[in-house]
């Protein structure tokens, strides 16, 4: 039940974004500047990394001139896949005349079966987020653009690793 609940959900969404995009189209429209804001506030709350926000500098060749990295956690939780899922199985369970307080025990037992797989996912994003800032994603990828002939010889070493 719950799966119907979001697939429609999300159906019902990219209807309604298609719908405004095709009557939008070729006009602009445009929200009053302090209410976007505001909205932009509640749906996407940004927040500044105090002891790395704007210290790392990309400098040249990765982009055209020396530019501050700023380092701002965007909390977006109305877009997040979580958010579609867990309002759907609210939903599901109000369809389904489950108990609240059955709705909070699942949710409380599904939460510490899934613990090590969320803190994989968190740690996987510190890796990714520790090598942007580090520099290291812009060394690989200028170092992958300058060997274009010899990645042709890698491609089958790493193909070869995944059936491994």
């Amino acid at each position: 039940m719950p799966w119907i609940v979001l697939s429609v959900d999300r159906l019902r969404m990219g209807h309604a974004d298609r719908q405004e995009s095709d009557e939008c189209s070729g006009k602009n429209i445009h929200l009053d500047g302090a209410l976007e804001h505001s909205a932009e506030q509640i749906t996407n709350p940004q927040f500044p990394v105090t002891n790395l926000n704007n210290l790392s500098l990309r400098v040249p060749p990765v982009v055209p001139k020396p530019t501050k990295e700023a380092a701002v956690f965007g909390l977006n939780w109305l877009s997040a896949t979580g958010t579609g899922i867990l309002l759907a199985a609210i939903l599901s369970g109000m369809v389904m005349d489950s108990a609240s307080e059955r709705l909070v025990s699942v949710y409380g037992r599904t939460i510490v079966k899934v613990r090590f797989s969320l803190l994989t996912i968190a740690a996987m994003l510190a890796i990714g987020m520790l090598t942007r800032y580090s520099g290291l994603d812009a060394t690989m990828g200028l170092a992958f653009a300058r060997t274009a002939i010899s990645i042709h010889f890698l491609e089958p070493c790493s193909a070869g690793s995944e059936w491994l």
